[in-house]
């Protein structure tokens, strides 16, 4: 992203909005609901506006995602990327997810579809993390773990590095997350 973007960051929750406007002061900050019924009436001034929207994280907590999708499309541009990530796999969902508020996870193929719905062109789709997966299994499904726990989050960020390396030969199609991106 370039540093003097345009950028609109949102949320619907208060106290995330009130950490976007504290974490980035300069940036307008609005409450955004992606599947809001007037949606077209309600962010009026949004839509069309956008090159590019990125949702990371956050379509697996909207329980209509294709119009949240479709929503999605219409803040864009003619010409401009949607960015999505989500985690992957509904094998994985466990006590994690749902303490998340994770209505699902996606494979590249569920993920294409909704795409295909909103009336996006799929540009590409990938995996990543794939070290993840077994994290993610063992705490949440085996250790009947509900959140990540800090000190297993702080092991797990201190082999990162390590992790990048493995996930190569996978060549993006195995990850505990999918990206996407389409063009509207």
């Amino acid at each position: 992203i370039e540093e003097d973007a345009d950028m609109t960051l949102s949320d619907l929750r208060s106290n995330y909005l009130a950490a976007l406007n504290e974490q980035f002061p300069s940036t307008r900050v609005v409450c955004m609901d992606l599947v809001h019924p007037d949606f077209e009436h309600k962010y009026a001034d949004f839509i069309g506006q956008y090159d590019s929207v990125f949702a990371l994280n956050v379509v697996e907590h909207i329980e209509d995602h294709v119009q949240a999708m479709k929503n999605i499309n219409k803040l864009l541009k003619s010409g401009g990327k949607a960015i999505i990530l989500v985690p992957a796999f509904q094998s994985l969902y466990n006590k994690i997810d749902k303490e998340l508020y994770h209505f699902r996870r996606y494979t590249s193929k569920t993920l294409k579809e909704i795409f295909v719905d909103a009336s996006f062109r799929l540009e590409k789709s990938f995996y990543f993390n794939t070290m993840g997966i077994p994290a993610w299994f063992i705490g949440g499904k085996l250790m009947g773990d509900s959140t990540v726990k800090k000190s297993k989050m702080s092991l797990y960020n201190k082999m990162v590095p390590v992790f990048k390396l493995i996930d190569i030969p996978f060549k993006g199609f195995l990850g505990l997350s999918v990206i996407i991106v389409g063009t509207k």
